[in-house]
C-alpha cells in the first residue's frame, strides 16, 4: 500500500495562511514547483518574509525577484510583511505601499544598512496595528503632518531601532498613535555622538515602555533632559542615564520597573544623573529589577527615598561590590516586600 500524502490533501487556506505563510517567502516560491497541487498555492499565503542573504553587490538579483512576487500578489491581501536587505529606497517604499494597500496589519523593516525612509508612504491606507524599525539606523524624511492629526488609528506596537529623524517628526511618530500600548526606543547614536530620538515620550496610551541608549562609556550621551509622561504605564524597562532635571511624571499603574542606570566615566568621575525624580515616580511598584550601578545611582544619587507600599519582588543583580549601601536603605523602605533575590556574579 502507497504512502498517502496527507498534507497535499489540506485546504488551500490551512496550506497557505498556515503553513506557508511560515516559511521565508523564497521557499515559498519554490514550492510552486513541487507538483499541480502546490503551482498556485502561493496566493493563498498572507504573511511574507523578504530577505536577501546575497552581498550588496548582487542587491538587484533580490529587487528582481521582488518585483515578480509583488506582481503575482497584486490581489492578495497581506497580514505581515518583514523586509531583511539592502534595499533601494524607491523600491521599498512600493513594495510598502503595495503592502498597505492590501490591509497589512503588521510591517517590519530591517537591514543591516542605512535607511531612508519617506514618511509619508504610511499617510493612506494605514491598518497598521505593529511596526518596527530596526535597521542599522532608519533615516526618516517627510513633512511633519498637522497638529493633532491621526495617522496609525489602530497602531498597539511601535518599534524604533536607531531611528534618526527631526525632532518634531520623531514626537509625531508617539502622537500620531492614540491607541499606541507598547513602544520600544533604541538609541545607538546617530553617529556624531547625538541621540536619535527627542528624550520625550508623552502618550496617555502606553502601558509598556523599553528604552535603551547604547553609548561608549567615555562618551557623554547627551545633554537635554528626559521626558517620561505615561500616566497608564503599567512596565518600564529603563537602560540609561538620566540627564539633570529629568521629568518622569508618577507612574500610578505601574506594576512592574526594570533599571539598569548605568554608570557614565568622565575624566575618572562618575555621573549618575539626577535619579531621584525617577525613583520617586515608580514607588508605587510591585515588582522591581535592579542591576548593581542602579543600586549605586541609588545610594549615591537618590537623597530621599521613598516609601514603596506596594512592593512585593525585588530582584537584584550585581557584579561588583560597590552600591550595596543603599539596599539597607531600600528594604527599610519597602514596609512589605515579600521576596528578595539577590544575584551575585
Amino acid at each position: 500500500m502507497g504512502s498517502r500524502d496527507f498534507i497535499s490533501s489540506l485546504p488551500d487556506e490551512v496550506l497557505g495562511k498556515k503553513i506557508l505563510s511560515l516559511l521565508p517567502t523564497k521557499l515559498v516560491v519554490s514550492t510552486s514547483v513541487l507538483s499541480k497541487r502546490w503551482r498556485n498555492l502561493f496566493h493563498f499565503v498572507d504573511s511574507f518574509d523578504l530577505e536577501d542573504s546575497t552581498p550588496i553587490r548582487n542587491a538587484d538579483s533580490f529587487s528582481d525577484f521582488m518585483k515578480d512576487t509583488v506582481a503575482l500578489l497584486s490581489n492578495c491581501p497581506i497580514k505581515r510583511l518583514t523586509l531583511n536587505s539592502h534595499y533601494e529606497k524607491s523600491s521599498v517604499n512600493r513594495w510598502i505601499r503595495s503592502a498597505l494597500k492590501r490591509g497589512c496589519l503588521e510591517l517590519n523593516l530591517q537591514s543591516q544598512y542605512d535607511h531612508y525612509l519617506d514618511i509619508g508612504i504610511f499617510f493612506r491606507n494605514n491598518t497598521l496595528v505593529k511596526l518596527t524599525l530596526s535597521s542599522y539606523r532608519t533615516f526618516l524624511r517627510g513633512n511633519v503632518p498637522p497638529e493633532g492629526r491621526v495617522f496609525f488609528p489602530a497602531l498597539k506596537t511601535l518599534s524604533l531601532g536607531a531611528v534618526v529623524a527631526k525632532p518634531a517628526l520623531y514626537n509625531w511618530l508617539i502622537s500620531g498613535c492614540p491607541v499606541l500600548e507598547e513602544l520600544f526606543i533604541l538609541d545607538v547614536g546617530s553617529g556624531d555622538d547625538q541621540p536619535t530620538w527627542t528624550r520625550s515620550v508623552v502618550s496617555a496610551s502606553i502601558k509598556r515602555l523599553t528604552i535603551v541608549f547604547h553609548f561608549p562609556h567615555n562618551t557623554y550621551p547627551y545633554e537635554d533632559d528626559v521626558e517620561i509622561k505615561t500616566p497608564n504605564l503599567e512596565f518600564l524597562d529603563y537602560s540609561a542615564l538620566l540627564s539633570d532635571g529629568s521629568d518622569v511624571d508618577y507612574l500610578d499603574s505601574l506594576a512592574e520597573a526594570r533599571l539598569d542606570l548605568r554608570l557614565w566615566e568622565l575624566t575618572n568621575t562618575f555621573d549618575f544623573g539626577e535619579v531621584a525624580n525617577l525613583v520617586s515616580a515608580i514607588r508605587n511598584v510591585k515588582t522591581l529589577h535592579l542591576s548593581s550601578s542602579s543600586l549605586e545611582a541609588f545610594y549615591y544619587r537618590c537623597y530621599t527615598m521613598p516609601v514603596f507600599d506596594k512592593l512585593i519582588h525585588l530582584s537584584i543583580e550585581s557584579d561588583k561590590e560597590n552600591g550595596w549601601q543603599a539596599l539597607p536603605r531600600l528594604l527599610l523602605k519597602s514596609p512589605n516586600l515579600q521576596t528578595l533575590a539577590i544575584k551575585v556574579y
